[in-house]
């Protein structure tokens, strides 16, 4: 195609010489912003041999930029929304700003009408007091029940430990009966064994008188003997009601301690009872009191209203208040493509273009690039939209592409802009300086490899380079064998033949 294009080129050329428009002519036009030279030249009209070229000069530059433009949006670079953060939905009461206001930290934006949760405030809490009274009453009557229950066992427990004294009273009396009655018996064995041998050995004048002194204490022995049975006997019944007596104590005394625990028990779960209640009423009118401390929504920091989304009589569920900017703090954000997110970074240096600026051209830097995607963009082949375009005007996307939130800090305030502002932003992808260039158009690539085709003295050469960064026209390129204003030839990629032929007749 390059070669049938200069071919027509050269044809062209040679049919205007034959018609003797062009002797010794040399012109200069302007396509795209480079220079181009078409010369040609004729010794005489009947030359056997006739040459015509079109050329691009091979220029250096002291700075050439790799750009990619996107259209953004001029914004706050610090901006937020007063939201009231409320869990259900109330009346809008009042409203104190509308858009353009200068606000400051602190102040009231609008109020909302929350008297239904005022209300259940004071219903819960007159709910808390009388619980609360009917709770100290619940413990009260329990902490009776331990009182008297104390009491109760205090009393059982003086009577048991009285019984087991009486009891053990009753029997040392019978331990002391049993021996003095056992004490006596061994008296009266003793007197009735001496009466016996008194008698036994006295002369049988004597043995009459002896017999009635042994008769006596044979009977006075089997009267201690009944009496000594008797103490014994007593002395046994006092030992079991001793141990019955200490039965009793230990009994009565677990019995009182088990009433005083329960009637304690009683007291602790009235006042759990209590607690608990309590507890999950404050629960109720703490969450209730957070709600109303949402009533006045204030301002968080100073700056101009921008956007006011309530209305006095309005139901409001939380959401989408009242937004405060700084006005005096720009910045140029825009949703970048995918296709060209990895090459833009934080620092970058950004052109910046509106309608309110004219023909200046602002500065800035990249501030921020956000790491996740802000929605799928719906551009298609929309070079105003949002989102990225490439410099080369293919910036159209698919309604499945990402998009990614890019924030560029201006390096100057300019009193002309004003928030929501188109902007025309060019992204600096990469630079160089001291570089020589030539129009892409003319660089003829196969393969991994790049040509330029220089015309040197009527001769056509075709030098390998190597290519760098391009713009939306020039490409930088780099060999030992082109230096600046060198001739290379230049091959226009023409849509027709009246095209080129129109294309030939301006160069003329």
């Amino acid at each position: 195609m390059r070669d049938k294009k200069r071919l027509l080129i050269v044809q062209k050329l040679k049919e205007n010489k034959k018609r003797g428009i062009a002797l010794g002519l040399i012109a200069v036009v302007v396509i795209g912003g480079a220079a181009v030279k078409v010369s040609s030249s004729q010794s005489s009209v009947d030359a056997s041999e006739e040459e015509a070229s079109a050329t691009d000069l091979v220029e250096k530059q002291a700075h050439l930029e790799k750009t990619s433009s996107v259209t953004g949006t001029i914004t706050s670079a610090n901006s937020t929304t007063e939201n009231a953060g409320v869990t259900a939905s109330y009346p809008v009461e009042s409203v104190n700003v509308k858009v353009g206001d200068t606000v400051h930290a602190g102040d009231v934006l609008y109020t909302l009408d929350m008297s239904t949760v005022e209300s259940d405030i004071a219903t819960q809490q007159a709910t808390k007091a009388a619980q609360n009274t009917s709770d100290q009453s619940a413990i009260s009557a329990a902490n009776r029940q331990v009182f008297e229950a104390v009491s109760a066992a205090n009393s059982a427990n003086a009577k048991a430990a009285s019984d087991v004294s009486n009891a053990q009273s009753d029997l040392d009396a019978a331990q002391t009966a049993l021996n003095n009655a056992n004490a006596t018996l061994a008296a009266a064995q003793t007197a009735e064994a001496n009466a016996l041998n008194a008698y036994n050995s006295a002369s049988e004048d004597q043995k009459a008188s002896l017999k009635a002194d042994y008769d006596t204490a044979v009977s006075n022995r089997q009267a201690a003997e009944e009496a000594a049975a008797t103490a014994q006997t007593n002395l046994t019944t006092a030992q079991r009601t001793l141990s019955s007596a200490q039965s009793d104590q230990s009994s009565t005394a677990a019995s009182g301690n088990s009433s005083v625990a329960s009637s304690q028990d009683a007291v602790n779960s009235a006042r759990n009872s209590a607690s608990t209640s309590n507890l999950t009423t404050d629960q109720a009118i703490t969450k209730d009191q957070e709600e109303l401390a949402k009533k006045e929504v204030r301002a968080s920091m100073d700056g101009t209203v921008t956007n006011v989304n309530v209305s006095v009589g309005q139901s409001y569920s939380g959401t989408g208040g009242v937004v405060i900017s700084n006005t005096d703090n720009l910045v140029a954000s825009a949703n970048v493509d995918e296709s060209i997110i990895s090459q833009i970074t934080t620092g970058m240096k950004v052109y910046i273009k509106t309608e309110a600026t004219g023909d200046e051209e602002l500065t800035g830097t990249v501030s921020f690039v956000s790491p996740t995607a802000t929605k799928n963009s719906g551009a298609s082949g929309d070079s105003t939209s949002s989102d990225a375009s490439t410099s080369d005007g293919t910036g159209a996307v698919s309604t499945t592409r990402a998009t990614y939130r890019v924030d560029v800090t201006l390096d100057e305030a300019n009193s002309n802009l004003r928030l929501g502002m188109t902007a025309k932003m060019n992204f600096v992808l990469a630079s160089a300086d001291n570089v020589l260039v030539v129009p892409t158009a003319d660089i003829t690539t196969s393969g991994d490899e790049s040509f330029v085709t220089v015309l040197k003295n009527g001769k056509e050469t075709e030098v390998p380079v190597e290519v760098g960064i391009a713009n939306d026209y020039y490409t930088v390129i780099k060999s030992d064998d082109i230096k600046e204003g060198d001739e290379v030839l230049m091959v226009t990629d023409l849509g027709s033949d009246e095209e080129d032929e129109d294309l030939l007749m301006g160069a003329y």
